[in-house]
């Protein structure tokens, strides 16, 4: 089991075809490996770094010491679970039910910080990759391209000195086609 100290990774898996597809962020304070810990399988994806990363290591016998022998470790590990579910249970719903446009808009807003924001400019720094973009909401590179491209041309968002500007929350929100 890992523990991020310092960094950013993501959780990937590479289909034998060449595709990406990415799972999760992981951030400063987050873990990854626990389930390997836990049960023992080889792991379910592999992790990507973003950053320099510094990490810390814990084995699976002192993963299980620890779950047995603190109950808010145990604690934090079962909220840590669910919302994990719950965060993928709510990507699964929008790869099922929605347009690439509708994702797009939706994962710009999550990585801007202004998925509760009702109006307003955001930056996202560093500008994700279309690359990128693309693996994050289950799709390909020309898709997020083209609606990129349209989001640009009505003044939604522009690319200036490696970050993404998101111009108009409200504006981004009208042109999807989904609404929750």
């Amino acid at each position: 089991m890992f523990f991020l100290l310092d960094g950013r990774a993501r959780a990937t898996i590479f289909s034998s075809e060449g595709k990406v597809v990415a799972y999760r962020d992981i951030r400063t304070g987050d873990i990854f490996g626990e389930m390997s810990a836990i049960d023992g399988a080889p792991r379910s994806a592999s992790v990507v770094a973003a950053t320099e990363l510094q990490v810390g290591v814990l084995s699976a016998a002192q993963f299980e010491t620890m779950v047995d022998g603190s109950k808010s470790f145990r604690w934090a590990l079962l909220r840590y679970f669910s919302h994990q579910a719950r965060s993928m249970t709510q990507r699964i719903f929008e790869f099922s039910t929605m347009l690439v446009r509708d994702r797009l808009i939706l994962e710009l807003l999550r990585l801007a910080g202004a998925t509760d924001a009702q109006e307003g400019k955001f930056v996202i720094d560093p500008a994700p990759t279309h690359f990128d973009l693309a693996a994050r909401i289950s799709t390909h590179r020309e898709a997020v391209s083209r609606e990129m491209s349209l989001l640009t041309k009505r003044g939604l968002i522009s690319k200036y000195s490696g970050s993404l500007h998101l111009h108009d929350v409200c504006g981004l929100r009208n042109n999807q086609s989904f609404q929750y």
